[in-house]
């Protein structure tokens, strides 16, 4: 390992008695931390998480740690919804079965979202999450789209005249994850609710196939005897 990596924060040092299920997530939960620190989530804020996946779970809980006084979570299936409700949202929205843009105003009182965060590979989420937003609102767009459909047909005109800030995001800095830690550590950040499986790493297939399923949040895999 190189020296340098401890010393400009590469390698966090994970604080005694700390569950190593929780300190492996750490690495996701940091890219939502950059993300929000970008998009300046905070105090009274109403935020709407699209895609309930582990990572939206996470968008979720680190929204409500910075503040937000309100916070909607969207997704095409109710299984994954069902996965997102351990973790307190405001309201769940099946995106299958309502229009998404039009259940968020009914929830907002037609004002929209302070905060959109866009964490589905979904063309149609983006559109969505700029027609969502009220004015001076910011969109965060994390999930990433496909090669072949990422231009989506956003409304412009919705940006400028709206004064929305867009925000692209991805990766970290050590002081994101070192943060992540002290949440998991501390017991700020509602871990045991993400880590659904604990499985040896002779069932690592079996791990992987329910989390592309999405039939598990995080599987956390470990040498045999040790989970």
């Amino acid at each position: 390992m190189p020296e340098e990596c401890v010393r400009l924060g590469t390698i966090q040092s994970v604080p005694a008695g700390t569950d190593p299920a929780f300190a492996a997530i750490t690495e996701p939960m940091s890219s939502c931390i950059n993300a929000q620190e970008k998009g300046e989530v905070g105090a009274g804020d109403t935020v709407v998480v699209i895609g309930s996946g582990p990572v939206g779970c996470i968008h979720a809980a680190i929204a409500r740690i910075r503040g937000a006084a309100h916070v909607f979570v969207a997704d095409l299936s109710a299984e994954r919804l069902a996965f997102v409700e351990a973790f307190d949202p405001d309201a769940l929205i099946d995106a299958s079965k309502e229009d998404l843009v039009e259940a968020v105003m009914r929830h907002t009182g037609g004002a929209g979202a302070q905060v959109v965060i866009s964490a589905a590979p979904s063309a149609q989420a983006v559109v969505q999450s700029v027609e969502m937003a009220r004015k001076g609102g910011r969109v965060l767009l994390f999930g990433g789209l496909p090669k072949d459909a990422s231009r989506p047909g956003v409304d412009m005109n919705l940006i400028h005249y709206n004064a929305l800030t867009v925000i692209g995001t991805t990766t970290f800095a050590p002081r994101h994850q070192a943060e992540a830690v002290r949440l998991v550590s501390s017991g700020g950040f509602p871990a045991d609710r993400l880590v659904s499986h604990r499985l040896p790493l002779s069932r690592f297939a079996e791990g992987a196939e329910l989390a592309l399923e999405g039939r598990a949040l995080k599987c956390v895999f470990f040498p045999e005897g040790l989970g």
